[in-house]
């Protein structure tokens, strides 16, 4: 139905992916996931950087009106390099179940490392907040209602964007 509406074909790759693992262990595949997402994360870095791939330049203006760089390191956009940033650390996350004082550390340096780069503010805050308070979503999750909301939290959200898009989207961007 998302496919449908959006007109975006992306959307059934991740169907695929399900079918293909439905049988495996959800530990395995987030394994699986996150270092095929680390390799193809550093390859399209790597192969940009070599100029296979091209990576188009974005530049924002800062207060004093100078144009600065925002690099896409081979991706579509630079704000598309923390969408993929912000999947691994969930991933690794995930695997861990909780992350030391020294994975948060090499966490935040990764994260403001690539911040310098794409300037990316809501990737940068977002997997900052994470870092910090992850293992604070292991306490919170032993209430009954908020852990409900965290079960649920795809559809709940999911819901709330095709309303926020109906509501707000433009008719030619739905």
């Amino acid at each position: 139905i998302v496919m449908i509406i959006a007109k975006d074909p992306n959307f059934i790759l991740p169907l695929l992916i399900v079918v293909i693992l439905q049988d495996e262990d959800l530990n395995v595949i987030v394994k699986k996931f996150f270092i095929c997402s680390v390799i193809m994360f550093l390859l399209t870095i790597i192969l940009s950087e070599l100029g296979i791939i091209n990576s188009i330049d974005w530049y924002k203006r800062d207060e004093e009106n100078h144009l600065i760089l925002r690099n896409t390191l081979g991706f579509g956009n630079p704000n598309t390099v923390f969408l993929f940033i912000f999947g691994i650390l969930i991933n690794y996350y995930l695997i861990k179940g909780r992350l030391s004082l020294k994975e948060k550390v090499v966490w935040l340096v990764i994260v403001i490392f690539f911040y310098q780069l794409t300037l990316c503010r809501t990737g940068f805050i977002v997997s900052v907040l994470f870092i910090l308070f992850s293992n604070f979503f292991n306490k919170i999750n032993e209430n009954k209602v908020v852990k409900w909301i965290f079960n649920n939290a795809f559809l709940l959200l999911t819901i709330l964007s095709f309303i926020i898009a109906f509501q707000f989207g433009k008719s030619n961007n739905i």
